[in-house]
């Protein structure tokens, strides 16, 4: 009731405002002077009611027009577990949040969506998309059933209708004084209005309807950040950084038309494309696309998917990938990264820096185990292991954490270890190893390579 009652105040006042300057700036007798018998007093007040009228109605049929336009299906009785589901979280959530259950819906699209409207924060509708519950887990469903009912509770859908009512306000407003000053001044109309006070005052308020949306759009984002802080406090923040995630991984490869994708190794870029055809697509999607890959294994698995490397690196590592975009011109350029979680930063910040817009994307993870961890630390006891390889650097960290950190270095002894590049060799020397071979060529077979050389 506040938020209204402000709104309301400060729409009253700016109208008093204007009137007020306009009378002390003597713009009325001016007017006259030129012929320009226009009464503003009358001219705020019929633009107030025509703005504020136009967007209370929009927002008094929002729930109806949503249902129809969306083919919304409310849920009365639940159907099954999920249904069933949907109504106790938001129920939760609503409780939570201190308003009347609103009502739930879910809508047929296969793209992840949701949205909250309804005139009263009392009586809501919050609706989701049947893509959205099936690409989301509950977790992060959860967490965008809170920011919903967040807008919600923050009155967020009387709001908007409030800006938008202040908003038309000036924009017909203003839109008509220029339509009447060109009719009268310019064109010399006497009595009543001619062609040019129509024309004008519609591409005036074209003009500034689109100058004014930004006002709109940038209310519309600030609400967006309260409501994602409403969804964290709700569900929880990590199920709140995990639906925000989700919501960039399943955008349409489309949005990138010319730019790169660079796929990391062979594991990440599968599995990334293994959601494309999921989602009933297919490689055309990716047709207006540049790729790059790092290493010859992943060029080839990228080819089994019916795609050519536009780049390949000479050395298979992420520093050679920033120097093979040195001569090429990525800024404002979008690329996406499909990679490890626990991949270095260096790539996506290098790229940052030459002017990229940059989507880093985990799409794997790598995970330590403790299975047969006894048996291998008997093995290194009885010194029945002659050669350790290391693949990675995670391959390293998870290894060293299997052993007894009292133990390790006497276990190693007399126990050649071998690496499959520079990068995982500086990360296992940084962990205690003694590196005795570090391969020239960054793959498996360039580590076999390495391992024959120094034997023989």
């Amino acid at each position: 009731m506040m938020r209204i009652l402000l709104f309301l105040a400060t729409n009253a006042a700016v109208l008093v405002l204007i009137s007020v300057v306009f009378q002390v700036l003597g713009l009325e007798g001016i007017l006259a002077e030129n012929g320009v018998d226009l009464n503003l007093q009358a001219l705020l007040v019929l633009s107030a009611v025509i703005g504020f009228g136009g967007s209370f109605i929009s927002l008094a049929m929002s729930k109806f027009m949503a249902k129809r336009a969306m083919g919304v299906q409310v849920i009365t009785e639940p159907r099954n577990n999920t249904e069933r589901w949907l109504l106790e979280t938001v129920a939760r959530q609503a409780q939570s949040a201190g308003i009347a259950m609103p009502e739930v819906g879910v809508f047929r699209s296969p793209e992840p969506n949701a949205f909250a409207t309804g005139m009263r924060r009392n009586a809501a509708l919050v609706a989701v998309s049947t893509g959205l519950l099936q690409n989301m887990s509950a977790d992060e469903v959860e967490a965008v059933l809170g920011h919903e009912v967040s807008h919600v509770a923050n009155g967020d859908m009387v709001t908007m209708g409030l800006i938008q009512g202040v908003v038309n306000t000036f924009v017909i407003f203003l839109s008509r004084i220029v339509g009447h000053v060109v009719d009268r001044a310019v064109f010399k109309t006497e009595s009543g209005y001619g062609p040019a006070y129509y024309i004008t005052s519609i591409l005036s308020q074209i003009v500034l309807g689109i100058l004014a949306s930004t006002i709109v759009m940038w209310f519309s984002r600030q609400r967006e950040f309260r409501a994602d802080q409403g969804g964290a406090r709700l569900s929880a923040r990590s199920k709140m950084i995990g639906a925000l995630r989700a919501l960039q991984r399943n955008q349409q490869p489309e949005d990138l038309p010319g730019e790169f994708a660079a796929f990391g190794i062979s594991g990440g870029m599968g599995g990334g494309l293994k959601r494309l055809f999921k989602k009933n697509k297919d490689v055309r999607a990716l047709g207006n696309m540049l790729t790059a890959t790092i290493g010859p294994t992943t060029e080839r698995r990228l080819f089994d998917f019916g795609i050519k490397s536009d780049m390949v690196p000479q050395n298979y590592r992420a520093e050679s990938v920033t120097a093979a975009f040195a001569d090429i011109d990525v800024k404002n350029k979008k690329i996406l990264l499909p990679r490890a979680r626990e991949a270095r930063p260096v790539l996506p910040v290098e790229l940052t820096k030459m002017g990229a817009v940059v989507d880093d994307i985990p799409v794997y993870c790598t995970l330590a185990v403790r299975d047969n961890a006894d048996k291998l630390i008997q093995l290194l006891e009885d010194k029945a292991v002659d050669l350790i390889t290391l693949t990675s650097s995670s391959t390293a960290k998870n290894f060293k954490a299997l052993l007894p950190p009292e133990k390790f270095r006497s276990l190693l002894t007399d126990v050649t270890i071998a690496s499959i590049g520079p990068i995982t060799s500086e990360t296992a020397q940084k962990l205690g190893f003694k590196v005795h071979i570090t391969a020239e060529d960054y793959t498996i077979p360039g580590l076999c390579q390495a391992i024959q050389q120094y034997f023989t």
